[in-house]
């Protein structure tokens, strides 16, 4: 059984600020913490937007961290009308000619750079993704229309498809690679199987 956090860690939390409410997905509200037992810290990630309690414990022990993904592109006005057209916005105080700045949630962003400005950053070789995987982007949403909709728009934008359908009742999942051959992975969970 996990052990709860200890009282003068959830009172540091409290006093710093650190403590998010989890958003109701049904009605958009922030969910406040009711008991310290059920206490839950989380921040909307990657790839859920659900956690365990378990997880809610680690993520308050940990600190909190923005994430930053850096991908190479060949047309970055092209990728930028193709990120658009599925939803996401760009923060202008970081996007130029050079690099374009996609937001996917407060705490996590995308950074689209040109294949040159990009190759300033390491001394490796760009991967191929027309042949190569360089990794997998999977993305939450929250409903399989959802993850069909943005796959949709997608492919409809200039994507490919990925990979087939997987449904696997309580996660369903549907992929794209965009313009420049990046794998994304769209994925609902139902939230209710993992309480």
């Amino acid at each position: 059984m996990p052990t709860p956090l200890a009282p003068t860690r959830l009172n540091r939390l409290r006093e710093e600020n650190e403590v998010i409410g989890v958003q109701n997905p049904d009605n958009g509200k922030q969910n406040s913490r009711t008991n310290d037992d059920d206490f839950r810290v989380c921040e909307r990630s990657l790839l859920l937007n659900v956690c365990t309690c378990e997880e809610s414990r680690m993520v308050a022990t940990n600190p909190s961290r923005k994430v930053f993904i850096n991908l190479p592109v060949r047309d970055l006005k092209r990728s930028m009308t193709f990120f658009s057209s599925l939803g996401f916005t760009f923060n202008p105080r970081f996007t130029d000619e050079k690099a374009a700045c996609m937001i996917v949630s407060d705490v996590a962003s995308v950074m689209l750079l040109t294949v040159p400005f990009f190759q300033t950053f390491t001394t490796r070789r760009v991967c191929n993704t027309v042949r190569d995987a360089e990794g997998l982007f999977a993305l939450s949403c929250h409903s399989r229309a959802e993850v069909d909709e943005i796959v949709n728009t997608a492919i409809s934008a200039g994507g490919k498809y990925a990979m087939n359908k997987q449904d696997h009742g309580f996660m369903y999942a549907w992929s794209f690679c965009d313009l420049d051959g990046h794998h994304w992975e769209l994925i609902w969970i139902d939230s209710t199987t993992l309480q």
